[in-house]
């Protein structure tokens, strides 16, 4: 009977996230799957000035 009980407190992971506001809480640009390779290559020069 215990065990009953504690698997019903126990949720899933996605729940649990989605309920502390952890999914969608991030920026970023929308494409960053297409374009990640210059938004990478953009952010490391503006970070360690390469010319």
């Amino acid at each position: 009977m215990y065990y009953q009980q504690l698997q019903q407190q126990q949720k899933n992971s996605f729940s649990m996230l989605t309920e502390t506001g952890f999914i969608g809480c991030g920026e970023a640009d929308p494409n960053l799957s297409v374009n990640y390779k210059s938004i990478l290559r953009d952010g490391l020069k503006a970070k360690y000035d390469y010319r």
